[in-house]
């Protein structure tokens, strides 16, 4: 068989034979096997995805090439794409990254025009002359990094090139095109920073702590001082 056919013709007929339910299912007992994670009805967790520990990944959400950090969960329906995440992160629902762009100066924005992968499957250019995703950090191909102990409420998108900083909280159906700094709470379409959360001397505090890389014991013996440290 190997003779006769190469491993990439072998490999797309396997995904053409095999549900994907059957597919999605044995990647997702992968991340379970490999990672404390929970992972809710209807989710999948693909391939290139690593977790901290005590991960959630409610209903019918989607990770893929995402890393997450310790406790750090994701809530229904949404779809995390090439994203960094660190510890304790709250993800709401219907939160978006991994957009992609669209150019605005060619002729037209449609990828069939410009992109080596158009949805059709049926390229028209050889060599892409538009870069289709904005990332943060280019040897490991994220396009959104978000901090430690990040609250990001429902409905979100958050933009390629993105970098949100430890602390923040963005309000529901905000849009998040420009970064973000650390501690601060941002909302609306684009997303403005309304305040932050602390004056700035406790933010360089909680900054220079990082209680987020602190172990498990740490973090339980100190939950109720935290506060009373900086004070």
């Amino acid at each position: 068989m190997s003779m006769l056919f190469s491993k990439a013709a072998l490999a797309k007929v396997a995904r053409l034979l095999i549900p994907r339910v059957v597919i999605n299912g044995n990647l997702n007992l992968m991340a379970r096997l490999a990672f404390d994670v929970s992972i809710g009805p209807g989710s999948v967790v693909g391939r290139n995805c690593s977790f901290g520990g005590g991960n959630v990944v409610m209903n019918d959400t989607e990770v893929r090439s995402s890393t997450l950090g310790r406790y750090s969960y994701i809530a229904n329906n949404s779809k995390i794409r090439l994203c960094e995440v660190g510890a304790y992160c709250s993800i709401g629902d219907n939160v978006r990254t991994c957009l992609g762009l669209h150019p605005m100066n060619l002729f037209s924005t449609h990828p069939q025009t410009f992109s080596e992968r158009p949805p059709s499957g049926n390229a028209w250019v050889t060599q892409s002359g538009f870069a289709e995703h904005k990332y943060v950090d280019e040897a490991e191909r994220y396009v959104v990094k978000i901090g430690n102990d990040v609250w990001v409420g429902n409905n979100v998108i958050i933009m390629d090139g993105i970098v949100i900083g430890d602390g923040v909280i963005i309000a529901a159906g905000a849009v998040v095109t420009k970064n973000l700094d650390a501690y601060g709470v941002y909302a609306g379409v684009p997303a403005k920073k309304i305040k932050s959360r602390f004056e700035q001397e406790k933010i360089n505090y909680l900054l220079e702590l990082q209680w987020w890389d602190k172990p498990d014991q740490w973090v339980i013996d100190n939950i109720d001082n935290i506060d009373l440290m900086y004070k």
